[in-house]
């Protein structure tokens, strides 16, 4: 049996790497408590009755692309999917919104709705910001072919994105996405 000797240096170095973790841990924990947290509800669709599946699944796919433009924490939308009703689906009304954001522990809700008209598709979506009003204009992003509405989903994401962090400094925002135009919030509401 060998007795390894105490090598003052290895014990220093040990310390040291304990002491940072120690130091850095509480920063880590701070860092996620300041991400704003975002709760997606399920998109309405309307129009075309084979688009209806695709609402449920927009808040996964819109906080995927929402995650590589900002530091925001998410609600877990596969266990609050069962807990809305058919009023919180969509745009909805300021009152609504606070009451959900209260809810859900949200600093930001995020509702839409996927509309096929005649032909042409197009996201509508609203961003309500801490006391349920919204935090700018609905953003209107047009599809040209249905095959195009997972990629419609990138400059959808960059305005919801922008809105939230009040500043075109997150990655990939714009200010005004290509093929979206807002719409002011007091014109054409479909709140509820």
């Amino acid at each position: 049996m060998t007795i390894k000797r105490f090598n003052p240096r290895s014990a220093r170095r040990l310390m040291t790497v304990a002491g940072l973790m120690v130091l850095l841990l509480p920063c880590a924990q701070v860092r996620a408590q300041d991400r704003p947290r975002v709760a997606i509800l399920p998109f309405a669709v309307s129009g075309d009755p084979e688009l209806g599946p695709v609402g449920a699944h927009i808040p996964d796919m819109l906080a995927s692309r929402l995650d590589t433009r900002g530091k925001f924490s998410f609600s877990d939308t596969a266990v609050l999917g069962d807990t809305f009703s058919p009023e919180d689906l969509g745009l909805i009304s300021s009152e609504r919104a606070l009451a959900l954001m209260q809810r859900l522990g949200a600093d930001y809700l995020v509702g839409g709705a996927l509309r096929s008209r005649s032909g042409s598709i197009s996201f509508e979506t609203q961003v309500y910001g801490r006391d349920g009003v919204p935090a700018g204009d609905k953003v209107l992003v047009p599809v040209t072919r249905p095959s195009d509405a997972l990629s419609a989903l990138e400059p959808l994401a960059d305005a919801v994105a922008l809105q939230m962090t009040g500043s075109p400094s997150a990655p990939k925002a714009a200010p005004s996405p290509p093929g979206a135009r807002r719409q002011s919030a007091d014109h054409g509401s479909d709140a509820r």
